[in-house]
């Protein structure tokens, strides 16, 4: 019997074994809401709620997150009400933790619409960034709750309608033993 062959093999399995209870491991996945705009005058200032543990993949490996990053935001108006006048629309997208003042001091900025058509079919994307990033992090650390804030005024008169938003986000954990 060859030992230094079943030793070399031994120790390679081993090596192998903790390399793979070190790996590092990432799921992109999506979290897709619509959301309603109802303003009763020019002004729009709408808050919509998230909870991440709504999502399988942050339910599946929520104890081994290791990050988590808001790639983009991407957004389709889907319907217009019959009451929406408004032709336009300037404003913000923002983030906002669970807990946090609702006066928008700590609300994280994700974009900006500037005199944006509103029409039915229309689309917007925004992309993430790393101060995103770091929101999403603690947010799933902590509550795992947020809230999604959509405010600015219109041209034409009230906004009525429906915005099928989709928040895309990839989550990295520790796929290992170790």
């Amino acid at each position: 019997m060859n030992r230094f062959g079943s030793s070399v093999r031994l120790g390679l399995a081993c090596a192998g074994l903790l390399l793979l209870a070190a790996c590092a491991l990432t799921i992109a996945f999506d979290m897709p809401q619509d959301l309603q705009v109802d303003a009763t005058s020019t002004a729009v200032n709408s808050t919509f709620a998230f909870d991440l543990a709504s999502t399988q993949a942050v339910q599946d490996h929520k104890a081994d997150v290791t990050s988590l990053s808001l790639k983009s935001v991407d957004a389709t108006i889907t319907t217009l009400a019959a009451t929406n006048r408004a032709t336009s629309v300037t404003g913000t997208l923002a983030l906002r933790a669970d807990g946090a003042p609702a006066n928008g001091s700590q609300d994280i900025h994700v974009g900006t619409l500037t005199s944006f058509a509103v029409t039915q079919g229309a689309t917007f994307h925004f992309d993430g960034n790393a101060q995103l990033d770091a929101f999403m992090l603690s947010t799933i650390k902590g509550s795992g709750k947020f809230s999604v804030i959509v405010a600015g005024t219109t041209a034409g008169g009230e906004a009525h309608m429906t915005i099928h938003a989709i928040l895309h986000a990839s989550l990295g954990y520790s796929g290992g033993f170790l």
